[in-house]
């Protein structure tokens, strides 16, 4: 098999532009299934209550399958999971096609949760491809295509949904997972970098047991209340005990001394609290667009005209990734993360006091979205800059973990601020609970600028001073590397 150390693929241009297909093979996917519960409800025969676990299962299989996978790669080669892992994503997307009910439905939808490895791996392959001038505009690049698949996810999966049928979200994924894994099998070689070890299959039990505890938990405290909160508490306690666990291992699953460094540590929380104020735009932005007029505040859309008022900052969000990319080569990760995050503030804030048109909601959410795009783009640069190349999907993994933990804690958080005011004031949400949510999601992400304020008040080195460093330490990783084998 070929292999190739930073730098010396002929065509990395090329390269990039598989892991972005592949990348948003899976992200469109998970993001147009928000258009499809009624449909998918109807045609299974089930209740709104049990459909919603279409979404509960792939999300807590993202968050299982996600450092797993990035840890494997990291052993045993990042491009051969990254194909094995499109492979089963299409293998569940053709399952998920042709379920007849709700528990064959589920099966498929965890099987997807593996297409999830594609973030971790792609910048790990994303490092390998790129000299470091390079490197951080393709990471910012890759981070960014989240945005783009947020806008673009329920505008195709409304279009799929009203004029053909839910299952072609799925068809369409199985087209898409294959065409990626051919493309990545055909263009990228391997890397020639590996981790030592092999992968701690103790260790990984115990994390997927901790996370689905707590991610269920989270995803029902409205429904289940204090059997919820249980399992919430049980999640953290065994959590706790992975990371006792870990640093007992030879070869861990996680390398709980790279999680403790303190960049990576405050990329990770920083994280977790961008994830939690990001369910505004993407969660609460298209129910509050679907709300009947005769509300008074709602402004009575469909699916697919909700999607649409996401999809300019969408885009936005996606061409700043470069830029994003760009300034932390020249002044560190931590300076376009901490812009990106007063920006998601900002909109946040102006999303509150502000979403009373479609207008205002769409131009209030480019805020929001741009600055989502810097802080998205800067997180995974702030890892890779701070752990060894041989670690670099298991790290990014674990940050796409806490990423998605803040996503799902957050959506709860602001599902509750809504049904609260169901509860006192009839069917619908009241209007103040809406500017209770985007409030408190402004309150946290806020705090994500303060975590990260002493990486972007630390004076980086110049931009060639930076380069050259970053080419000897990889340089000199690959002759130890050598040398150990």
């Amino acid at each position: 098999m070929t292999t190739f150390g930073p730098g010396q693929v002929r065509r990395p241009g090329l390269g990039l532009a598989v892991l972005l297909a592949a990348t948003l093979a899976f992200a469109l996917e998970q993001t147009s299934m928000a258009s499809a519960l009624t449909a998918m409800r109807i045609s299974l025969h089930t209740s709104t209550r049990a459909v919603v676990w279409v979404m509960i299962s792939a999300g807590v299989a993202d968050a299982v399958f996600t450092p797993v996978l990035g840890r494997l790669g990291d052993l045993i080669g990042r491009r051969r999971v990254l194909i094995w892992s499109l492979l089963v994503l299409a293998v569940g997307s053709a399952v998920s096609t042709f379920a007849g009910d709700l528990p064959v439905m589920l099966v498929g939808r965890i099987l997807q949760g593996a297409g999830s490895a594609v973030f971790p791996l792609g910048f790990g392959i994303a490092g390998d491809l790129f000299p470091p001038r390079r490197r951080t505009v393709a990471v910012g690049l890759l981070a960014s295509l989240t945005g783009l698949s947020a806008g673009l996810g329920p505008v195709l999966g409304g279009l799929f949904v009203d004029h053909f049928s839910y299952r072609w979200i799925f068809g369409f994924s199985v087209v898409t997972a294959l065409g990626s894994a051919a493309a990545v099998r055909a263009v990228l070689p391997d890397s020639a970098r590996r981790a030592a070890g092999r992968l701690d299959l103790p260790g990984a039990a115990v994390l997927a047991a901790g996370l689905v505890a707590l991610l269920i938990g989270v995803s029902q405290t409205q429904v289940w209340h204090g059997r919820a909160y249980a399992l919430i508490v049980t999640g953290l306690i065994v959590l706790t005990g992975f990371l006792a666990l870990e640093r007992r291992r030879r070869a861990p699953m996680v390398d709980v001394s790279l999680l403790a460094r303190r960049d990576v540590l405050l990329a990770n929380l920083a994280a977790l609290l961008i994830g939690f104020g990001m369910l505004d735009a993407f969660s609460i932005i298209p129910r509050l667009a679907e709300t009947p007029k005769a509300t008074g505040y709602g402004f009575g859309t469909g699916a697919t005209e909700a999607g649409a008022l996401l999809l300019p900052g969408c885009v936005l969000m996606t061409l700043v990734g470069p830029l994003a990319g760009r300034m932390a080569l020249r002044f560190g990760a931590g300076r376009p993360f901490v812009l990106g995050a007063a920006l998601s503030t900002i909109g946040l804030v102006l999303l509150a006091a502000a979403h009373g048109s479609p207008l205002a909601v769409a131009a209030d959410a480019c805020v929001l979205l741009v600055g989502v795009g810097f802080a998205f783009s800067a997180m995974p640069i702030l890892i890779i800059d701070n752990v060894p190349a041989r670690s670099t999907s298991e790290a990014t993994g674990v940050n796409t973990l806490m990423r998605s933990v803040g996503t799902a804690v957050g959506t709860d958080v602001a599902g509750t601020l809504l049904a609260n005011s169901v509860a006192r004031h009839g069917v619908l949400p009241a209007a103040y609970s809406y500017t209770e949510a985007f409030l408190t999601g402004a309150v946290v992400v806020l705090g994500s600028v303060a975590v990260t304020l002493p990486l972007a008040l630390r004076r980086g080195t110049s931009s060639s001073a930076r380069i050259e460093a970053l080419r000897v330490a990889a340089v000199s990783e690959l002759q130890l590397e050598g040398e150990a084998r």
